[in-house]
């Protein structure tokens, strides 16, 4: 291991978390400029004659596709709701026209869409659906690419209360909202938290869509999925899905076994270990930081990755913080919690009861936001346990992920990987980057980073995907980029 690795700024790590003065996560960053709002063609019908028919129609069209409704881009702009900027512009065929659609009642005032990656504290308002003149339809139509891939939730403000803790489930996304709006508000200059307020406020209401063509790969949530999105492989896709309704499935079904992490640590660890033999030379191993969801809805999709030849017979280390502030101090380059790992990956086969690889060809670490910062530094730290890493929306910008400060307080990993880069014995495995191009904060010190480590890596993969800081496609490119750095 290089030196230049050994000792990262600690003042800037997670014990900012619990004073409120990190930088505001992504989320919340500023999105410059205003929604691509366009005029509907799946609307043009009904605006021009809001006639039962024309309703009905559009209504069959919902029910049969789903919605975001999506058409090509009109060569010339059409009579419609929500015209914009897209109006008699030629259309181009990696672009379209996604129009989300709600269906209000007599007390609906205002209908919100958020859209991960593209509605924020600067661009809400301008996110609001207009109501279809002469219906109960609400609507709003944008022209994004082709391949995007997005979460996105629906928020109606009917003049009852917004949305109380009915549930666990509820409790626990208020909780994490009000985290949210605190963090956004700290790094936020004053005179904008009442915009911010505003938007918070309208969140509290946010639903999925009951009218949504598709849900998210490990949750309930909404995603919008473009023609071109990216998909889980055929084959892979239906080995997750499992047994359609009435069936009994009658595949083998891997299980989970606790990893041995101390008390008071402030994260926990599983083992996923694949119904399948690990042969003469054991399992491969796979670290999912921030794993928790593939333990609660990701077992299925776990299995199917060795079953459908994604991944060779592979044990996967799930790790999941407790709270954002230790989460944020392990995950930001922190040298004890590599070393923490490193002892779970020398246990691990007491634990899986089964031959498990020591060969950092066979094992690889992934992350995304922190994890993926966190991923690739600890393939520079331990590269003898780690020989590749997937990193998806790493925040290279770190200790300043927000891209303010200056000098070392800037994109510190990037730094030291080039300080490294000048040894001539130096190098890494195989790494794999991945970006969303929403992500305006995050896409120029990936690119910096993806230069320094070009030359230094057995293999170096990087990759844009049209998307923001979101889980619908983390979730879904993740199995090709693990089966791109297997060995």
């Amino acid at each position: 291991m290089s030196g230049v690795f050994a000792e990262p700024p600690r003042e800037h790590s997670g014990a900012r978390a619990s004073t409120g003065t990190l930088p505001a996560p992504p989320r919340e960053r500023p999105v410059p400029g205003g929604l691509p709002r366009v005029t509907s063609p799946a609307l043009a019908a009904l605006v021009a004659d809001p006639s039962r028919e024309h309703r009905d129609a559009l209504m069959r069209r919902v029910a049969q596709d789903g919605t975001p409704l999506v058409d090509p881009v009109p060569v010339l702009g059409a009579t419609g709701v929500a015209g914009g900027a897209g109006d008699g512009v030629a259309g181009r065929d990696e672009d379209r026209v996604y129009t989300f659609l709600h269906v209000g009642g007599p007390a609906t005032r205002r209908v919100l869409l958020d859209v991960e990656g593209l509605v924020g504290p600067g661009t809400h308002r301008q996110a609001v659906l207009e109501q279809v003149p002469g219906t109960s339809l609400w609507a709003v139509a944008l022209r994004m690419p082709a391949a995007w891939r997005a979460t996105y939730a629906i928020a109606v403000d009917d003049g009852g209360l917004a949305l109380a803790s009915q549930d666990s489930a509820d409790a626990a996304r208020l909780v994490g909202l009000e985290e949210r709006r605190a963090l956004a508000r700290a790094a936020s200059d004053p005179t904008t938290h009442a915009d911010l307020d505003a938007w918070f406020d309208l969140l509290r209401r946010a639903e999925p869509d009951p009218l949504a063509r598709e849900t998210a790969l490990l949750g309930e949530e909404s995603v919008v999925v473009g023609p071109r999105a990216p998909r889980l492989p055929g084959p892979l896709a239906a080995l997750a899905a499992g047994p359609v309704d009435g069936e009994v499935s009658l595949a083998p079904r891997g299980w989970f076994r606790a990893a041995p992490v101390p008390d008071g640590a402030g994260w926990k660890a599983w083992w996923h270990v694949p119904p399948v033999d690990p042969g003469p030379d054991g399992w491969d191993v796979v670290v999912l930081l921030d794993g928790g969801r593939w333990r609660s809805r990701g077992q299925g999709l776990l299995d199917a990755m060795t079953a459908a030849g994604v991944l060779r017979p592979t044990v996967t280390l799930l790790v999941q913080h407790d709270d954002a502030a230790r989460r944020t101090a392990d995950l930001a380059c922190s040298p004890a919690f590599v070393a923490a790992l490193v002892s779970l990956l020398e246990g691990a086969g007491d634990v899986v009861r089964g031959p498990v690889a020591r060969d950092p060809q066979r094992t690889t670490i992934a992350g995304r936001g922190l994890g993926g910062l966190a991923a690739l530094y600890a393939q520079c730290v331990a590269p003898r346990w780690f020989g590749a890493s997937v990193c998806q929306s790493g925040e290279w910008g770190w200790p300043s992920p927000s891209g303010r400060g200056s000098g070392d307080d800037l994109e510190w990993l990037t730094g030291a990987v080039s300080r490294a880069a000048a040894e001539p014995d130096w190098g890494l495995g195989r790494v794999h980057l991945e970006v969303g191009t929403q992500e305006r904060a995050l896409l120029p010190p990936t690119r910096r980073l993806r230069d320094a480590l070009a030359g230094r890596c057995e293999s170096l993969a990087y990759r844009e995907v049209e998307g923001g800081h979101d889980a619908a496609w983390w979730d879904v490119t993740l199995p090709q980029a693990l089966a791109a750095t297997a060995p």
